[in-house]
C-alpha cells in the first residue's frame, strides 16, 4: 500500500494498492496522513477476506457499515465486497419491502404481515429514520413514550373514512410493546440477512402489561352462557347470519377455544363431523404449531353437520351471507346479549365475543394438570 499526495497543492491523500486480481488501484485518502493510512488498511483487509473468499469480520464489517456509501459502491463496483452490503445504506423502505416478502414467504396470515409493516412504517417515519444507519434504539423509546402519552398521530397510520377525524388517543402499554417488537423483528431481519452486524433495537425492553391493563374480560358463567345461547337461537338476522348460526358460532368458540381471527378464517374442509375433528393450520396460531384433528366436541357434531351440509369444502365456515365471518363479533354478541338481558361489562370486565375463549381457558385449566396442555390447547408460544 502506498500513501501520497499527487501534487504539493492537494488537499488530500492518494492510496493506492493492488486488489485480489493484482491489479493496480487508487482510493482517495483523507486530508490526514495517518487517518488515511488507517482507511488504507481497512481497504486491505477487505481485499484479503475476498482473496481467500471469508466474510469480514465483526469489526470490520461494523466499520464498513459506517463508512460513505460512495466508497461502499465504489468496492461493490470492484467485486471486492458483494453488492448485497450495500442494501443496508437503500432507503429503509426498500429493507421494509424485502422484510414483508419474507414474512410473506413464512406463510404469516395476510393480516399480521400487514398489521407488522403498518406498525414498522409507522414508528421509523415518526423517527424520521431514511436509512439502516438512522435506526437508533433512544428515538424508538422516545417516540413510543410519546405514543403512550398523546397517543399516535393520525397522519402515520392508514385510516379511512370518519376514523381521520378522531382524536388520536394514547396508546396502552400493549399496544406500546407490539410497536416495539414489530420494529426489532424487522432489524433482526435484517442481521439474519447479513446486511447489517447489530440489532440496534435490541437493548429495549418490553414494558409489563399488567401495570397497564385497559380491557378486563371475564368469562361468562355457565347461568350466562346457556341464557344468551337459548336467545340468540330465535334471534334475528345479524350480520349476515341467522340466530342459530351465531349461537353455534358462541359455542364454537366456547368449546374450541379458537381466536376469533382463526375461526374467520377456518373453512368447510376444515372440520369433520364424521371423524369428530377439526384442524387449524399452523400460520393461524401464534404458536405457529400445524394443529390436526383436535376432537370436536359431542355437543357441535351434529350442529355443524347440519351448517356445512351442501357447502363446498372450500366454503367459509362461518359468516353467512357475508364473504367471512365479520370483524364487528364485538358488536353482534353485544346485540345479542342485550336481547338475553346479559350486561355486557360488569364489575368483572367485559362479555365480549373472545371472552368466550377466556371460558374455554377457565374450563381447560380446571380439569387440565398440565401447563404444557393448556399452553397447547390455547395455541399459546409460552
Amino acid at each position: 500500500m502506498r500513501v501520497f499526495k499527487k501534487t504539493t497543492k492537494s488537499a488530500k491523500f492518494t492510496i493506492e494498492m493492488t486488489d485480489h486480481l493484482g491489479i493496480a488501484r487508487r482510493f482517495p485518502g483523507l486530508t490526514d496522513r495517518r487517518q488515511s493510512e488507517q482507511l488504507g488498511r481497512r481497504i486491505e483487509a477487505l481485499i484479503g477476506c475476498r482473496s481467500v473468499c471469508l466474510n469480514p469480520d465483526r469489526e470490520l464489517t461494523g466499520w464498513l457499515e459506517r463508512a460513505p456509501q460512495k466508497l461502499k459502491v465504489r468496492l461493490a463496483t470492484l467485486d471486492i465486497i458483494d453488492k448485497e452490503r450495500l442494501s443496508a445504506s437503500k432507503p429503509l423502505q426498500d429493507l421494509i419491502d424485502g422484510f414483508e416478502k419474507h414474512m410473506q414467504a413464512q406463510e404469516r396470515s395476510p393480516q399480521h404481515v400487514r398489521e407488522t409493516v403498518n406498525m414498522v412504517t409507522a414508528v421509523f417515519n415518526a423517527c424520521d429514520f431514511k436509512s439502516w444507519t438512522n435506526i437508533a434504539s433512544s428515538k424508538v423509546k422516545s417516540c413510543l413514550m410519546n405514543w403512550r402519552r398523546a397517543g399516535v398521530p393520525i397522519s402515520l397510520l392508514k385510516v379511512k373514512g370518519k376514523a381521520k377525524e378522531r382524536k388520536p388517543i394514547p396508546i396502552s402499554f400493549r399496544r406500546s410493546n407490539a410497536y416495539l417488537v414489530a420494529a426489532k423483528s424487522f432489524c433482526q431481519h435484517v442481521v439474519d440477512e447479513h446486511l447489517a452486524t447489530e440489532n440496534p433495537l435490541r437493548g429495549l425492553k418490553k414494558l409489563e402489561e399488567e401495570k397497564d391493563r385497559r380491557r378486563e374480560r371475564r368469562a361468562p358463567t355457565a347461568e350466562e352462557f346457556a341464557r344468551l345461547i337459548a336467545t340468540t337461537v330465535g334471534g334475528p338476522v345479524r350480520y349476515g347470519m341467522r340466530g342459530w348460526e351465531r349461537a353455534l358460532l358462541y359455542r364454537w368458540a366456547h368449546l374450541t377455544g379458537l381466536r376469533p381471527v382463526t375461526i374467520r378464517r377456518m373453512l368447510v374442509a376444515h372440520v369433520n363431523p364424521d371423524e369428530r375433528n377439526y384442524k387449524v393450520l399452523g400460520q393461524d396460531v401464534k404458536n405457529g404449531k400445524a394443529i390436526h384433528q383436535q376432537v370436536l366436541k359431542s355437543s357441535l357434531v351434529e350442529d355443524i353437520r347440519a351448517l356445512i351440509s351442501g357447502k363446498h369444502p372450500g366454503a367459509k365456515l362461518f359468516g353467512g351471507t357475508y364473504k367471512q365471518l365479520t370483524k364487528k363479533t364485538s358488536g353482534m354478541i353485544q346485540d345479542d346479549l342485550a336481547d338475553a338481558g346479559i350486561p355486557y361489562e360488569t364489575q368483572d370486565g367485559y362479555f365480549d365475543f373472545y371472552a368466550a375463549r377466556h371460558g374455554f381457558c377457565t374450563n381447560v385449566d380446571a380439569a387440565s394438570t398440565s401447563d404444557g396442555v393448556t399452553q397447547d390447547l390455547m395455541g399459546h408460544q409460552s
